[in-house]
């Protein structure tokens, strides 16, 4: 912030990913100085540049700013700067804004509008994801365009407990944000569907626009418990394409597992927590837990995501001993 209050120029372009994005964004925030953002993002996932949030880390913890002199001025999608991007960084990010548009979609604040941002960003990044990651660079300029969507739903509807978690879990783990999500995405799916209490009760809003999803991609839809558990299977079966090809788990420094779901597997990981550093953990997992859809308080949202294991057994955490 110093160095752009000396300079103090006209405008900044902020050429990078995410982190990049947002560190230029509070750079220019705190400086005060009157200047263009130009977002020019050399990943797809973050969304960053065309929200008014920015995220950085201090000392392993992840603090949120959000304001509306966040908001870049402009933003520049050009794919020829995404032919270089390593596979990796391919898979994050695609599920980074695969987790952006399915929390948009189901947001307390969303709305007609958002929810079709959401709707298209998830089926451009579905739909050329696996070809992305196979070294096809002809589709990345869609899941480009689908990644600055999801952005722009988010930034309107918000996001949800999946974000929440994972933003914990990697302040911690220090596991990258997408892979974060991508671990955490097909249990709070589950979680919001809620369809033990749909079969009994009616179906919630969460539940019927993952089914809409469902028969926007085509999969059998008889019912909403059938069109959810489709769509479930769908969102494991990208999880175990990325996870399969080119060891994108096993770049993790954490222990990992496997374990199958009908028929299909995808990395699960068995995060070791020291005794002495538990409790503190899980409450900084809970510290970022965003109300979701279901419209809980946020007590409710810290008793039924705190408590991982028994909950929605989103991850295997032990305690040494």
């Amino acid at each position: 912030a110093a160095l752009v209050q000396a300079f103090t120029p006209d405008a900044v372009v902020a050429i990078g990913g995410g982190s990049t994005l947002d560190c230029a964004k509070a750079m220019l925030y705190f400086s005060g100085v009157d200047a263009t953002l130009i977002a020019v993002p050399t990943t797809s996932g973050s969304g960053s540049e065309v929200t008014d949030f920015a995220i950085l880390t201090h000392d392993g913890v992840k603090h949120p700013l959000v304001d509306e002199k966040l908001l870049p001025k402009a933003a520049i999608l050009d794919g020829d700067l995404l032919t270089a991007l390593p596979r990796s960084l391919i898979a994050d990010g695609g599920f980074d804004a695969i987790s952006h548009a399915l929390e948009a979609l189901v947001a307390t604040n969303g709305g007609a509008i958002t929810d079709a941002l959401a709707t298209d960003s998830f089926c451009g990044v579905y739909n050329h994801l696996g070809q992305s990651f196979a070294g096809n660079t002809g589709v990345r300029q869609t899941i480009h365009n689908a990644s600055c969507m999801a952005g722009l739903a988010f930034n309107s509807a918000g996001l949800g407990v999946c974000h929440g978690i994972a933003h914990g879990i990697v302040s911690k783990l220090h596991l990258p944000h997408g892979r974060a999500n991508a671990i955490v995405l097909p249990y709070v799916l589950q979680f919001n569907a809620d369809l033990d209490h749909g079969r009994s009760g009616g179906y919630c809003v969460a539940a019927k626009k993952y089914q809409r999803l469902a028969k926007i991609l085509d999969l059998p839809c008889s019912s909403v418990t059938v069109g959810i558990s489709q769509f479930l299977k769908t969102v494991e079966k990208l999880n175990k394409l990325v996870s399969d090809c080119g060891g994108y788990y096993e770049q993790s420094d954490v222990d990992m597992g496997s374990y199958y779901s009908d028929g299909y597997r995808y990395g699960r990981y068995t995060v070791r927590v020291p005794k002495d550093k538990y409790d503190t953990f899980l409450n900084s997992v809970g510290e970022v837990c965003h109300v979701t859809s279901r419209n809980e308080s946020a007590e409710d949202v810290g008793l039924q995501y705190y408590d991982i294991e028994s909950r929605i057994r989103l991850l295997e955490i032990k305690q040494e001993r």
